[in-house]
């Protein structure tokens, strides 16, 4: 088997087996070996080694560090004695910051609410940490010589909504001769703050980069047909969409009794969305004299305030994160899996364009899907549009009640549900796919050069 071109993934989060864009990224180069991968990331999380052993990480707090201490930029990850070091050299009020979002506790105090700006997206934070990283020495020596040592042939750069991060992607691609292969999993293009005259030179400075990386690619990644479509009418470029792939073997039996699963990220008010459905669920028990149960499981550190509401409903279940093989455990212990959006405005600007990575993953299982959304979403209009699902796009609990009441009552709509999703699936999610158009990918963009 020929060997597969060196590739550098540049992204925010690193390579995972539990987060869901590290998890897109391992789905993607699954085939590669070590020696032909590595990650340059920019987020304080703990890389998988058992997947890739070539690691370099910049973080918000080491530029916050280099401003106000002109502190050093940039870190060959290989084990944790990199960590204890990196750690030591930190003024004590970054070196605070940083643990306390690395050791993933609930953030608390100054921590907290710059999370939660950002997470927000609050123009004028945006506007300060993409002038700490303008004015950052991040182009270290360092930095130059540990991609020279690699010596990549193709730059993959999962984009996000920094303009710092497309920056950083341009000048290695141009400055070592290599092209670029974009991948977008979810839109940033859309203002959340009409009224914001910050947001506005916010947007602007993003679109014109942003525009530039795509016209700089030889082939942009996108999540859904819509994104595709909608970014080749305003920015030009050469698309193809591709979603994560899963590789589940489940049982197809379904257990007794009736046990709903919700796996994935409540933020972006997803988790009010639940609530309704637990509310939906306690009535549909106390009428039909059922105990039916939607067990909710998140990697998110929940506030105080979203943990009470979620266990205040008698129907929910909340048990905290899980990993790979608990996930595979808990799917196979229930019948009906859970994907929800919120429906407020703000949020679906947000998620309009986006296909949670989960989709494919419940497509595979084996199991009926229930989706609450609206359908102006992707992920909803994807399990619509095609029939993979029972899709409720309304918050009315009497809806949703519907909804459930026709698939607990029906065992002949789960079956023609999952039939249809999981054909989908071995068309469209399965491995073998993503591996060969990845390889296609990866192999045209070398061909093509920069």
């Amino acid at each position: 088997m020929p060997k597969h071109k060196k590739v550098l993934v540049l992204s925010h989060n690193a390579f995972s087996k539990t987060q869901n864009n590290g998890k897109t990224l391992e789905s993607f180069f699954q085939d590669w070996d070590k020696d032909s991968i590595a990650q340059i990331y920019l987020q304080p999380e703990k890389p998988d080694f058992e997947f890739c052993n070539r690691y370099y990480r910049m973080t918000d707090y080491e530029v916050l560090n280099n401003a106000l201490f002109k502190g050093k930029i940039g870190e060959k990850i290989v084990d944790e004695v990199n960590e204890k070091t990196f750690q030591e050299k930190m003024n004590p009020v970054v070196k605070n910051l940083y643990t306390s979002r690395r050791e993933g506790g609930e953030r608390k105090g100054l921590n907290k609410y710059i999370h939660n700006a950002f997470v927000a997206r609050f123009p004028l934070f945006i506007y300060a940490r993409e002038k700490f990283w303008q004015f950052s020495d991040w182009k270290s020596d360092f930095l130059v010589e540990w991609i020279k040592e690699f010596s990549p042939d193709v730059l993959f750069f999962q984009g996000s909504s920094c303009v710092f991060g497309y920056e950083i992607a341009l000048w290695i691609s141009n400055e070592f001769k290599i092209p670029l292969v974009l991948e977008l999993t979810d839109d940033y293009t859309e203002g959340l703050y009409p009224w914001s005259l910050i947001e506005k030179i916010n947007k602007r400075k993003y679109i014109n980069i942003f525009k530039k990386a795509i016209l700089s690619s030889n082939k942009v990644i996108t999540i859904s047909d819509y994104m595709s479509s909608e970014y080749s009418e305003k920015f030009g470029g050469n698309y193809t969409v591709l979603m994560n792939s899963v590789n589940r073997n489940i049982e197809s039996n379904e257990p007794e009794g009736v046990r709903l699963l919700y796996t994935g990220n409540v933020s972006l008010n997803r988790w009010t969305v639940l609530i309704k459905i637990g509310k939906a669920l306690d009535e549909i028990n106390k009428s039909f004299h059922l105990n039916c149960k939607l067990s909710v499981y998140t990697p998110n550190h929940l506030t105080e305030d979203i943990r009470r509401a979620l266990t205040s409903i008698d129907s929910i279940e909340y048990g905290g994160s899980l990993n790979q093989q608990q996930l595979i455990e808990e799917v196979t212990k229930s019948n009906i899996l859970v994907h929800v959006e919120a429906f407020n405005k703000k949020n679906k600007k947000i998620t309009r364009l986006s296909i949670s990575t989960k989709i494919p993953e419940y497509m595979a299982s084996k199991r009926s899907i229930l989706a609450v959304g609206p359908k102006d979403v992707a992920s909803i209009r994807y399990l619509s549009d095609n029939k993979y699902a029972k899709v409720v796009d309304s918050e009315d609990i009497e809806m949703i009640k519907k909804g459930l009441i026709d698939l607990i009552n029906i065992p002949g709509l789960r079956k023609k549900y999952i039939e249809k999703a999981y054909d989908a699936y071995k068309l469209k999610h399965h491995p073998k796919i993503s591996k060969e158009r990845i390889g296609e990918i990866i192999e045209s963009a070398c061909r093509e050069g920069i």
